[in-house]
């Protein structure tokens, strides 16, 4: 079940925020500590369908979409790190 992830996260400390399918937060979360694990094992209890979003505060991340179409995120994630020496994981 996703609110065993949610734990787990946790446990590895990332800040868990639950979220709909909509992809909005359940819960206010700005400016609040991390939820403990029995707050998770609470809020999974009462929105058991609630994905798992990450709050990024001392990393970022790159959403990367791929289309059907010729528009692919990724291979401009690859031009971008060839012309800038980057490496991307």
């Amino acid at each position: 079940m996703l609110v065993d992830y949610a734990i787990k996260y946790s446990e590895h400390g990332f800040s868990v925020i639950p979220i709909g399918q909509n992809k909005r937060p359940l819960i206010k979360f700005a400016d609040k500590p991390p939820l403990t694990t029995n707050q998770i094992i609470e809020i999974w209890a009462k929105y058991p369908d609630a994905n798992i979003a990450l709050k990024t505060e001392n990393f970022f991340v790159v959403d990367v979409d791929r289309h059907s179409t010729n528009i692919d995120g990724l291979n401009s994630i690859r031009e971008l790190s060839l012309l800038s020496g980057l490496e991307i994981l």
